[in-house]
């Protein structure tokens, strides 16, 4: 049995304090005088990176408005770690061909370990009348390895609040660590549509988890936000938090039951609401079982 029903829809929406997101800084056209090149980074917070153990490399895009002849240039770089300095991270110069507004540079974090989490600073060392007036002449991000994912088996997804049923799903396990992927755990339920008994208060959404990642800490059970594929009509998507993200919001529902079962309880906020519905309070909301 489902924990939500279409009359319980409004009553349960409160209003929530979450933490701020960064969100991307994006800057207007690119403006320059005279005889300078226009080069800006496209923004000065981009999204963040994960790269590859085996590939510990990436590229950041520049622009520039002036492409009347070639132009190269340096990129300098730092990195923090805990507010610590991060050494060994190395960035490329860029060129622009004639004619060509559009170049990539190309970062390497290489000394970066799994599960560390860096902050990277990239900055344009250039003349001053050589960047975009209304650009970005340094662009920060972060950067993190991914883990190296075994898989395990077949395991069983499901979610008692909205939808009911149980999906098969392949499970994998970064080795080394208590972390654990689900994949494309909400995938069977589209196939299904809407459930009857939401249908008018929800539409299927293009908001759609691919992999669901958790991990446990001390028999927490911790993992980041989530978009389940329901879109609130006349809100928007419901996506699912942790509720550690809430003030004053119990967190003991998220848990290890067993050592093959594993117990979710988010709280479904709506961001254009400053709401959701609160799952964070009940067993059983969500239940991942492993092979």
């Amino acid at each position: 049995m489902k924990y939500i029903n279409r009359i319980s829809v409004l009553l349960s929406l409160l209003t929530v304090l979450l933490f701020s997101a960064c969100s991307t800084d994006q800057e207007g056209p690119l403006y320059t005088e005279g005889e300078g090149q226009g080069v800006t980074f496209i923004s000065k917070s981009l999204d963040g990176v994960v790269v590859s153990p085996a590939e510990p490399t990436f590229t950041i895009d520049l622009l520039r408005s002036n492409t009347a002849s070639a132009y190269s240039g340096d990129i300098t770089i730092s990195a923090v770690l805990n507010k610590v300095p991060f050494e060994g991270c190395t960035v490329t110069g860029f060129n622009f061909a004639a004619g060509e507004n559009k170049t990539t540079v190309t970062v390497d974090v290489t000394p970066l370990q799994i599960s560390q989490v860096i902050t990277v600073t990239l900055a344009l060392s250039v003349p001053e009348g050589d960047i975009a007036i209304s650009g970005s002449a340094q662009a920060s991000f972060t950067v993190s390895k991914d883990y190296n994912w075994q898989e395990l088996g077949e395991g069983t997804f499901t979610d008692n609040y909205f939808f009911g049923g149980t999906n098969k799903v392949k499970v994998f396990k970064a080795e080394g660590f208590n972390r654990y992927r689900v994949v494309k755990p909400y995938d069977g339920y589209y196939t299904n549509g809407v459930p009857a008994d939401l249908v008018g208060d929800f539409t299927l959404s293009t908001a759609r988890v691919s992999n669901l990642d958790f991990w446990i800490e001390d028999g927490a059970v911790l993992y980041n936000k989530f978009a389940i594929g329901l879109n609130y009509v006349g809100g928007g998507d419901v996506i699912a938090y942790h509720p550690s993200n809430f003030q004053e919001m119990t967190t003991e529902f998220n848990k290890v039951v067993d050592e093959k079962t594993i117990q979710l309880a988010p709280y479904y906020y709506i961001e254009e609401l400053s709401g959701g519905f609160n799952g964070a309070t009940s067993d059983g909301v969500v239940i991942i079982t492993l092979p």
